[in-house]
């Protein structure tokens, strides 16, 4: 079974940002509350920045982080802790999806209509070109 694992620096930098910002304000106002003075220490600064990178790593990983494995039967996609299985020749046709932000997806559609039956597969999350893996998925269902 071949795997895809990509960190998407995007995800992760929003990740980072929003436990950043909010480590800083959490630690300037509990000052503020208690000692009526914002101290401002680079130790201190070097401290967040750490701590920040580290909640918002492993938030990352439970929560966008990308995986897709498959074979010439099945395949695998994980999107953080969520996890979607199935076989190949469940799916009836496929298309590109631009998202938007350079987010490229490839949908799977299980019915002749597309509706709502469909896995979106996040190729431009996992690294991989949108047109070459279109081309080996409709061998995949194909077959």
């Amino acid at each position: 079974m071949k795997k895809i694992s990509k960190i998407n620096f995007g995800d992760l930098g929003k990740s980072f940002s929003i436990f950043f910002i909010f480590i800083v304000t959490l630690r300037i106002i509990t000052n503020f509350l208690f000692t009526k003075i914002i101290i401002v220490e680079w130790w201190i600064f070097g401290i967040e920045i750490v701590l920040a990178a580290i909640v918002s790593y492993l938030y990352y990983r439970l929560k966008y982080h990308p995986t897709f494995s498959y074979d010439k039967e099945s395949f695998i996609l994980e999107i953080g802790k969520e996890k979607i299985s199935s076989k190949w020749k469940d799916f009836k046709f496929i298309s590109l999806y631009y998202g938007g932000l350079g987010k490229i997806s490839l949908r799977l559609y299980i019915n002749d209509i597309y509706k709502d039956d469909y896995i979106e597969i996040p190729v431009s999350d996992l690294g991989l070109h949108p047109k070459d893996f279109r081309s080996e998925v409709s061998k995949l269902i194909s077959n």
